[in-house]
């Protein structure tokens, strides 16, 4: 297994493990997108400086040809991407979202094969689908289900084509961003590149369209006081559905309202570090070094990943479904690494 190959598995379970952070913070999934960009470039830009102070190199070295496929890279994997993702990831779950993510290799295989000149054999092909049969396996498992913490619920066919769309977004990031990256451009300034692009571009849309991207409408939670205070109030109604009576008041809140919210940040400050800090400067790491359909496939390893942190975090003991889908799954990684 080379560096490229680690790379990519180590960044597959720090997506997996911030999936799970990710899944239990109370912000929509553009706040979450918005709040990570703007952390990630900050934490970016300080070890960039650092790590090319030390080396008495000049801090950007990467030429516009780089920037300009980068950037359209950051636009569509992780402005675009990352925001329907989360959304998946709200409305099935973290393990589900993941399976549903498991689409990004065959869009990579697309991608890297069109555009990157990428070889892809028989064996490649089968190894990539043994690693997609084992996740499907592992995330389709009943059990999945009470891992949703259900804090933004939606349909479930809404969230399977947030997923389908934000694996294609992701395929396609993947692949301009491993152009950028062959213009002279290494993993670590190309982190930077990507998140800056990512965070200047949600500046401008909250600077043009405040209304809609720097406030949201959310449900209030049941115990909220006010809430409770009207619901008391209000005479009861017979053959009153469920959906009714569960459903809260929307309410208008700042983009700047969940970094007020203590409980929100203990989940989503480590979810940011972990999985778009070193998740993202892991991955670029993988694209330097290895194939654009290897490093797509190793990323759809996540959920094998979610297993352990399931059973430790929230205490969802795995199934022996979810074992063996696992053994499956490991041995599609073996395939396409080996050959």
């Amino acid at each position: 297994m080379g560096i490229g190959e680690a790379a990519g598995l180590f960044a597959a379970s720090l997506w997996a493990l911030s999936s799970i952070f990710y899944s239990r913070a109370k912000m929509t999934a553009w706040e979450m997108n918005f709040w990570k960009n703007i952390i990630a470039t900050g934490v970016f830009f300080a070890q960039l400086w650092i790590v090319k102070s030390l080396g008495s190199q000049t801090v950007f070295e990467a030429p516009i040809e780089a920037w300009c496929w980068l950037a359209g890279s950051s636009v569509i994997g992780i402005l675009i991407g990352d925001t329907v993702y989360f959304r998946s990831v709200q409305i099935l779950g973290p393990r589900r979202a993941l399976v549903v993510a498991t689409a990004s290799p065959i869009f990579g295989v697309i991608v890297g094969y069109f555009f990157m000149g990428d070889t892809i054999s028989l064996i490649l092909m089968f190894g990539i689908g043994l690693t997609i049969l084992g996740v499907g396996i592992v995330v389709g498992d009943k059990q999945a289900e009470i891992e949703n913490p259900n804090i933004y619920p939606g349909k479930f066919v809404q969230g399977v084509l947030f997923g389908i769309g934000g694996a294609l977004c992701q395929a396609v990031g993947v692949g301009a961003a491993k152009v950028g990256m062959a213009h002279g451009c290494e993993a670590l300034e190309s982190s930077f590149i990507r998140m800056f692009t990512a965070s200047i571009a949600g500046i401008y849309l909250v600077s043009i369209n405040p209304y809609r991207y720097a406030y949201s409408k959310v449900a209030m939670e049941p115990t909220d006081e006010k809430h409770l205070i009207d619901k008391k109030n209000t005479p009861k109604r017979e053959n009153k559905s469920e959906a009714e009576k569960e459903t809260a008041p929307p309410k208008l809140r700042s983009i700047l309202t969940p970094l007020c919210d203590i409980h929100t940040m203990k989940f989503f400050i480590p979810a940011s570090l972990i999985g778009t800090w070193l998740g993202i400067w892991f991955y670029q790491m993988a694209q330097q070094y290895s194939d654009t359909a290897v490093v797509t496939t190793l990323s759809s390893t996540c959920p094998i990943f979610a297993i352990p942190f399931v059973w430790l975090l929230q205490g969802h003991r795995p199934s022996i479904k979810g074992f063996a889908g696992t053994l499956i799954a490991v041995f599609g990684i073996w395939y396409v690494v080996g050959f």
